[in-house]
């Protein structure tokens, strides 16, 4: 066990434990274990809450002093694609508070989803009773991050994403999991409805774009493996047809996906210094420059952990 790797309070019951055990001649009663999930006793707004303001903070209240170095929430907009909402976080001095305030404001007349994740002091997981997650919707007064709500056209969009892991200055591995992704969506203009969507692969295979559940302007199919080969045969580049159907009329497009994109494999190349970040102080991360392929987008999460200092939020983008 790496002792320098836990947090200060659980340092010393450690080595507080070891010191008792050893101690020659004295019998010591054992030290009861902290085995109870810690829980999300309240949330302001509640959950469900409607018209909540633009720049209204969340307040989470836990049962018991969470670990503020893991414990986190998240919030994303319900809209397809679900987008993140940053916030800046603020812990109450005893571990129980957490106040997330977002950075800007929440976006107009939608709904915000949040889930929270995290442990307390002795390790135990936050308890899915209740579930750790909740929904709120805004007013129109909220900020800009979801557009103005209203598609004029339709549109049409095939992607694949290859996730890596980093956690050394090695070279980064494809997530474990979910090492490959691919998704093909369409987002249907205000004033327009359809009875079915579908897409044809390349290979002549024919797939259901399902409904969004809480946007139903989107429809959506993706796939995903942890296999190159097996992902590569059905998701490569070429052309995908969609055709939407509806009583009136039936529209079919297609969208080319060049073969072989995937750019160079993303590497952080401070990844050394990032290990000893003064919060207090700005610090730039970067990336070793990307070559090869193509792409629209390149995501990026951060985890934070440790006993010291913590970025105000984290996220994709």
């Amino acid at each position: 066990m790496n002792l320098e790797s836990l947090c200060p309070s659980r340092l010393f019951r450690i080595v507080l434990n070891i010191a008792v055990l050893a101690a020659p001649g004295v019998s010591q009663p054992a030290l009861a274990q902290d085995v109870v999930p810690p829980s999300i006793v309240s949330v302001a707004p509640a959950d469900g809450a409607s018209g909540v303001a633009a720049s209204a903070p969340v307040v989470f209240v836990f049962s018991e002093a969470m670990d503020v170095d893991v414990t986190a929430a998240t919030f994303f907009t319900t809209n397809f694609p679900p987008q993140l909402v940053f916030v800046s976080e603020a812990w109450s001095s005893g571990g129980t508070r957490l106040t997330c305030t977002p950075i800007g404001s929440w976006p107009a007349n939608a709904t915000v989803q949040w889930a929270v994740s995290g442990s307390d002091l002795e390790g135990n997981e936050l308890s899915a009773v209740p579930l750790p997650f909740g929904r709120f919707s805004t007013g129109a007064g909220g900020g800009g991050q979801t557009g103005s709500g209203t598609n004029a056209v339709t549109t049409f969009q095939i992607g694949v994403t290859h996730q890596y892991h980093q956690t050394s200055t090695a070279a980064p591995a494809l997530d474990p999991d979910v090492s490959y992704l691919f998704n093909a969506g369409t987002i249907l203009a205000s004033n327009r409805t359809a009875t079915n969507i579908t897409v044809l692969l390349p290979t002549a295979t024919t797939q259901k774009l399902n409904a969004f559940p809480t946007a139903p302007e989107a429809y959506l199919f993706y796939a995903s493996s942890t296999n190159a080969a097996a992902f590569n045969a059905p998701y490569n580049g070429g052309n995908y047809a969609f055709t939407v159907r509806s009583v009136g009329s039936n529209e079919t497009v297609t969208v080319n996906l060049p073969a072989n994109g995937q750019p160079s494999v993303p590497r952080v190349a401070n990844f050394a210094a990032a290990q000893s970040v003064n919060v207090t102080q700005t610090f730039t991360l970067s990336w070793n420059a990307f070559t090869g392929g193509f792409y629209d987008r390149i995501g990026h999460q951060f985890h934070l952990c440790g006993s010291g200092g913590r970025l105000p939020e984290r996220g994709t983008g």
